[in-house]
């Protein structure tokens, strides 16, 4: 048996202990009303034209990011077909499971999480993969347990915690030296507000009213003062055509490109001297 096989089992037998032992005493980021509206329509994640339609579009792009971005630092132990292949990644707040599944699909042990219990029994009942483990738990509790990860996901999730600025600094300390953290969020800008709430939410109905809070949208400087300690490597506009209903990565450098939603990839550094911010509010 493989040394890779070997963490596996270890990480997955210990990660087993939150698993069985959910406590969300100890985090800052959880807001309980985004959790009850969630709740409301956590059967609805694998249904591609109810209220995720936009986020079942969304996911072939973002997970065509991750991997443009993962193939050259993984190349050591990739192949073609799984570029991904025997590394830890982590999803956060991961709704019904679709960017696990496909992390899973390029080869990677994946811990995907969400501290809504119905959004993780639903991503169970859905999964087919041996290499995903869904937690009922928070970024605070692995932080806690000591997990370290190849790369870190929280996409779509940012926006609808109580305190950005916490919630990315936990996520950081839970990425390995030399790895990787992918945020997706939604910019703060009068563009945003007429797309993504007044069209989006109470016009087009396309999510349901109230998924979206303006005020705790992040901009992209932001995102990056949170990463304080990482290296950004890149910041990429996502576009959706309403016409075609696909969305498509934008360079960034276009007029608007960032005004709505948007990705971004930071490396942790791997000088053992750089030190990551650690929260003393856990």
């Amino acid at each position: 048996m493989g040394i890779q096989k070997l963490k596996w089992i270890h990480s997955t037998t210990s990660l087993s202990n939150i698993q069985n032992q959910p406590s969300f005493n100890n985090t800052k980021s959880v807001d309980e009303e985004e959790m009850k509206r969630f709740s409301i329509t956590a059967k609805e994640w694998w249904n591609p034209n109810g209220p995720y339609a936009v986020l079942h579009r969304m996911n072939p792009v973002r997970i065509n990011y991750i991997r443009k971005q993962l193939e050259l630092p993984f190349i050591s132990t990739n192949t073609p077909a799984l570029p991904f292949k025997d590394r830890r990644i982590l999803d956060i707040g991961c709704g019904g499971g679709f960017l696990s599944q496909s992390l899973a699909r390029l080869g990677a042990k994946v811990t995907a999480v969400d501290a809504n219990l119905e959004n993780i029994q639903i991503a169970k009942s859905y999964n087919r993969s041996k290499d995903i483990n869904f937690i009922h738990t928070t970024a605070e509790s692995l932080l806690e347990n000591g997990e370290l990860f190849d790369a870190v996901c929280a996409l779509e999730v940012i926006e609808h915690v109580t305190d950005p600025k916490e919630f990315v600094s936990v996520c950081k300390q839970l990425v390995k030296p030399d790895g990787y953290i992918f945020f997706s969020t939604i910019n703060r800008t009068p563009l945003a507000y007429l797309g993504t709430i007044l069209l989006a939410e109470q016009v087009l109905n396309w999510v349901p009213k109230g998924t979206h809070t303006f005020d705790k949208y992040v901009t992209p400087n932001e995102l990056k003062g949170f990463c304080n300690g990482f290296d950004i490597v890149d910041v990429s506009g996502m576009g959706y055509n309403p016409v075609t209903r696909e969305w498509s990565v934008l360079n960034g450098n276009g007029f608007g490109d960032l005004e709505m939603n948007y990705i971004m990839v930071a490396k942790r550094p791997s000088d053992e001297h750089t030190t990551v911010e650690h929260s003393n509010k856990l």
